[in-house]
This record gives C-alpha cells, sequence and structure tokens, in this order.
C-alpha cells in the first residue's frame, strides 16, 4: 500500500512568523545639555586651533609686484598698506585694491589683480594705462583723462597736441584721480534781462565724447584720432590726422558708425583726403566721401 507523504504547509510559518512580528517603539532620547556644551567646545577649540595655526604658519613675507613700467614696485607696495607680518589668508582684496586706487600717485593704474601663494607671499599683478585723452579745465589749463573719464594727470599745453583731445566741453576742478566732471558756464541774462535756458548741459556732452572715445578703443583707432569734438552733440566730429574729417551725427550707432569708418579706411588710397560723413542719415549703410572744398 502506497502512502503519499504531504509537506508541510509554509504559508501557515509565515503567517506565524507576520503575526509575531511586532513594531517596537522606541522613545527620543532627552536633550542632553551636557554633551551639547561639550560637542561646541570641541568646534571652539579646532577652530581656534585651525586660527592659531594660520597666524603662526601663514604670515606675509614678501609682496611681489608684477606688470610695472611707470611705477617704482615699492610705491604701488607702499600703497596697498600690506605690511610684512599680516596673516596672509585673512587679507582683504578688495580693501588692498581700494587703498591702491585712492593713492593719488597710483592715478595711472588700470587693473589690479592679487593672489596668495603660499606660505608666505602675495603677488600684485596690475596693468597700466596706455591712452590718455586731453581736455581743458574752466580756467584753460590741460588734463589727461582715460576713457573711462578718470582724470589723471595734468599735460602741458605743448603736450595736448600728442594725444586725442576733447573739444566742445570743459572740465570742472580736476583732480588727479577723480571723476572727471564737465563744467557749466553760468546763463547770462540778455539786454531785456531774459536768461536763455540751458538745452544741453555740459556733463552730457562729456559723455557723449567718452562714449566716442571708447568706441573708438573698441573699433581700433587707438591713437589715430586727433580730435573729438562735441560743440553739437547732434554733429560730433573727429580728425583723422589731418587726413581726413570725419562727421558721426549724433551718438546713437556708434559702433556701427565706427565700423563703418574703419571700414571706408580700408579701401582709400594713402593720398585720398576729404570728409567722410558717418552719421548714417544719406546713405544707411554707406559712408560718403567729399573732397575738402
Amino acid at each position: 500500500m502506497n502512502t503519499t507523504q504531504r509537506r508541510p504547509s509554509t504559508q501557515s510559518g509565515q503567517n506565524r512568523k507576520r503575526r509575531s512580528q511586532e513594531v517596537v517603539y522606541t522613545q527620543a532620547k532627552a536633550f542632553n545639555r551636557k554633551r551639547f556644551l561639550l560637542q561646541l567646545a570641541t568646534v571652539a577649540a579646532v577652530v581656534l586651533a585651525l586660527l592659531f595655526g594660520m597666524s603662526i604658519f601663514f604670515k606675509v613675507e614678501e609682496v611681489q609686484i608684477a606688470g610695472t613700467v611707470k611705477y617704482d614696485p615699492m610705491q604701488i607696495k607702499e600703497a596697498s598698506g600690506i605690511s610684512e607680518g599680516d596673516n596672509l589668508l585673512l587679507l582683504n582684496k578688495n580693501q588692498i585694491t581700494a587703498n591702491i586706487r585712492a593713492d593719488k600717485d597710483c592715478a595711472y593704474i588700470d587693473t589690479i589683480q592679487i593672489s596668495r601663494k603660499l606660505p608666505g607671499t602675495v603677488v600684485i599683478a596690475v596693468t597700466e594705462l596706455d591712452i590718455f585723452y586731453a581736455a581743458q579745465d574752466q580756467n584753460g589749463g590741460w588734463w589727461l583723462l582715460s576713457s573711462a573719464g578718470k582724470v589723471i594727470d595734468t599735460c602741458a599745453a605743448a603736450d595736448a597736441e600728442d594725444h586725442t583731445r576733447i573739444l566742445g566741453v570743459t572740465l570742472q576742478s580736476p583732480a588727479v584721480g577723480s571723476e572727471a566732471k564737465a563744467y557749466e558756464p553760468g546763463q547770462e541774462p540778455d539786454g531785456e534781462g531774459v536768461t536763455t535756458p540751458v538745452t544741453v548741459y555740459a556733463q552730457e556732452k562729456l559723455n557723449a565724447a567718452l562714449s566716442v572715445i571708447r568706441n573708438l578703443e573698441a573699433g581700433g583707432f587707438l591713437g589715430s584720432i586727433t580730435t573729438v569734438d562735441v560743440t553739437d552733440p547732434g554733429d560730433i566730429q573727429l580728425w583723422y590726422g589731418t587726413r581726413f574729417q570725419m562727421l558721426l551725427g549724433d551718438e546713437n550707432n556708434l559702433p556701427r558708425k565706427i565700423s563703418a569708418l574703419n571700414q571706408a579706411l580700408g579701401t582709400m588710397e594713402e593720398y585720398t583726403t576729404g570728409i567722410l560723413d558717418a552719421s548714417l542719415t544719406t546713405y544707411p549703410n554707406d559712408v560718403v566721401h567729399t573732397d575738402f572744398p
């Protein structure tokens, strides 16, 4: 007689396991004030140790100046305010830059970059301004300006001829290292006591001149323009040496006008002279050349 053995059912066993498993809830540990204070004190001690180590091992031992041509490196070092023994890692780069820019004897400096070389060297890399523009003050004195409108230095009248001169606007009490401000002459009343209102403010003309200059630099006209005349901001005129008088019209679309002038010059013979009208009013896309009267 054959007998068949049946496997025990695993399902009932699994059910029993599931029933036997219970979720155990544990109560959160109470806040341990002493342990927290101990951890806080440990973190503070580590920070203090790091600061102490920084003050001992990372001190300024040398200040290197790079990129100077006009300046004695020692002059920039003194202007920076950095002293040997200062903490290298805690130096404030913005403050160092401000110190140098505030020094009137460092007016020719254009850009400043500051970096650290461990364990004890600070590197100050500068670039110096090369191209300057000449403008007169209300007393007839000449001053040199950067294209950003910064007053660089005084200039003898004879030396002003060596720079692009800004005409049609004068400077008000300029000071080396400061931003150029335009002088607004007072309006005198006529014979009937009527004062003519100011229609174009001097500062607007100076801003127009600086905008023209920056676009000339971007367009490759560095040092080649003799004068920028903004007497009438709606009829800005340039002189390209003594060879060409250039008419820009107003200051709208200056990049396009400067680019058009550059292209026109490339097509001119070396002996060609005359007037180049780049106002783009007669012909929207072309520079018009006419001979001098």
